[in-house]
């Protein structure tokens, strides 16, 4: 309700100096003196029909596990006002609940209001906002802890004892002490579209480790996944997502390329460079990290006769690099001589890729 000044004559002369006759000075200081009344009482009329509202943050009555009522004070200020709360597990709130009115009347409100699916055993920040032509009003921040256990929680884990039809999921529950059930999403999408039956974690307070064997997968397709906790009275908590790729069957022959430096030496000892990449095909789906597992063997050799070899590690990017050395020529003739060695890699392969061989090269020596 709007605060209203209500006008009135002024008196005369006579109301306030009753008996006797004011003088003319005494008249314009009792006019003087009317005037500054009347226009503190248009001012304070104003005033208070032109004040933002005042707000005080009350307390969390009939605190559930899910529900909570938060009340607060609201002074409309003779406006009309509205209000809502903002509450969330953190300072940063994030929630609101609906805007109502307080009405615009000048006496302090009691105020409340519900929130709803709230997850059981968290810590909530709330607060009062108020609202009316003239500004806004915001109350302090205070805290309550909903009841019952906390929700579980879930940790998604490794895709372990992957096949080219099968796979098994793993994961880490904490059950925050009660009875909690889990299942794993997956599907060749982040939609997922099939779940693991649900298994059953009893309550506690130590994390459980979880497993999920998968049968029966296409090959050499890759699958998304994450894990879910679910406690009967909260919302599901869900860990992180993740993928895996089952082995493609038959394994896809990749190329592989090879340069050896220098080409000819004419000094013992003799160290050559070789380095190249494993390049799959380019329609393939699998990432580097899964195709480029194993090692690149290189041999110096002559014929079907080694010289010498060595094992490099091929990268995630699927380069490798690695030198063979021969301390003096081979075989036995003048020391003058030229000889040619051809340089070979293999490429061992691994679950996604068959294995492969580069490009014969030759080099000199002499």
């Amino acid at each position: 309700m709007r605060t209203r000044v209500k006008a009135t004559a002024a008196p005369s002369a006579a109301t306030i100096f009753p008996g006797r006759k004011p003088s003319n000075k005494t008249k314009r200081l009792a006019v003087a003196a009317m005037t500054a009344v009347a226009l503190l009482a248009v001012c304070v009329g104003a005033a208070l029909a032109s004040a933002s509202p005042t707000v005080s943050t009350g307390g969390a009555t009939d605190v559930g596990d899910n529900s909570a009522v938060l009340e607060a004070s609201i002074v409309p200020a003779a406006s009309p006002t509205t209000y809502f709360f903002q509450y969330g597990p953190t300072a940063a709130l994030g929630t609101q609940s609906a805007t109502t009115s307080a009405g615009a009347g000048a006496a302090s409100e009691a105020v409340r209001a519900t929130v709803i699916g709230i997850s059981p055993g968290t810590i909530y920040y709330y607060r009062i906002e108020a609202s009316n032509s003239s500004g806004t009003a915001t109350g302090a921040t205070k805290t309550f802890l909903s009841g019952g256990n906390p929700p579980p929680g879930a940790t998604t884990g490794a895709a372990e004892s992957v096949t080219a039809d099968s796979v098994t999921l793993t994961g880490v529950i904490n059950p925050q002490n009660q009875t909690t059930s889990y299942y794993f999403n997956y599907g060749p999408t982040s939609a997922y579209g099939l779940e693991t039956a649900a298994g059953t974690v009893p309550a506690g307070t130590v994390p459980v480790t979880v497993t999920a064997q998968i049968p029966g997968l296409e090959q050499g397709l890759t699958f998304q996944y994450e894990l879910v906790a679910v406690h009967s009275d909260a919302v599901p908590a869900s860990g992180a997502d993740a993928s895996f790729e089952t082995f493609p069957s038959p394994a896809p022959k990749p190329d592989v390329t090879s340069s050896t430096t220098p080409r000819a030496i004419h000094r013992a000892p003799y160290t050559f460079l070789t380095s190249g990449r494993i390049i799959t095909n380019p329609a393939s789906s699998t990432p580097a990290s899964l195709a480029c597992v194993g090692t690149a063997q290189i041999t110096l050799g002559d014929g079907h006769k080694t010289l010498a070899k060595v094992l490099a590690p091929v990268q995630p990017n699927c380069t490798y690099a690695g030198s063979v050395t021969l301390r003096h020529l081979p075989g036995h003739g003048a020391k003058g001589r030229v000889v040619r060695l051809g340089v070979y890699v293999h490429f061992s392969g691994g679950d996604y890729l068959a294995p492969a061989g580069a490009k014969k090269a030759t080099v000199r020596l002499g």
